[in-house]
């Protein structure tokens, strides 16, 4: 009797592994997104010649801690936030939003001295972009939203000559996670706009423009 009893036990705990295995196996893979800067086509008729001799300077662009995780951040409603379990940013939002900005800002104003602090003092920046990030997420299927205040002033004597305010959203374009990041790309490209077409007046307008749109 003792011998099917043993039989019976070791059928089952072998079953059990092939289960745990089984399951391993089916565990969904971690995938990983990166921002992307404007695309070759936008890239071909948006830009336009900006100031010419002077260095523009980027930053700082703070973020709200909510944002300070490798895990993509949706939200689910008014005031609550999911993180997602195997999508993660493959860089730092902190460093990514930065490289995003000055690249579509050097694009749209066809210039390459656009520099992300921190930068040598030898760099000699007439203008300084700043920008504080208050949101940044979305839903997944649905729109993401960027609230942002930023300022543009002449770096030497730290007066500002635009502070604004303003929200900024666009639809995903495409399913799951990868239309939630392309969104993301499309609202930091119109942030792109506005200070680029800032950046463009200010070598010959100095009053503070204050806007919230």
């Amino acid at each position: 009797m003792g011998h099917p009893y043993r039989i019976v036990v070791i059928a089952l705990a072998v079953t059990g592994v092939l289960c745990i295995i089984a399951g391993c196996a089916s565990t969904p893979s971690s995938r990983f997104y990166v921002l992307s800067p404007l695309s070759d086509a936008e890239r071909s008729h948006e830009a336009v010649q900006g100031p010419r001799g002077t260095v523009v300077g980027l930053g700082p662009v703070v973020f709200p801690e909510y944002l300070d995780r490798p895990h993509i951040v949706t939200r689910v409603g008014g005031s609550e936030l999911t993180v997602a379990e195997f999508d993660y940013w493959a860089e730092p939002l902190d460093k990514s939003v930065p490289r995003v900005l000055a690249e579509n800002l050097s694009t749209l104003l066809r210039r390459d001295d656009i520099i992300v602090l921190p930068w040598s003092i030898a760099a000699n920046a007439k203008y300084r972009v700043m920008v504080a990030i208050t949101r940044l997420d979305g839903a997944v299927g649905g729109d993401v939203v960027l609230t942002a205040a930023w300022g543009v002033r002449q770096e030497r004597d730290k007066v500002p000559v635009v502070a604004r305010k303003m929200t900024l959203s666009a639809p995903t374009d495409a399913p799951g996670y990868q239309g939630l990041v392309s969104a993301h790309n499309r609202v930091l490209a119109d942030l792109s706009r506005e200070i680029a077409n800032a950046l463009r007046t200010t070598h010959t307008t100095a009053p503070v423009v204050s806007e919230q749109k």
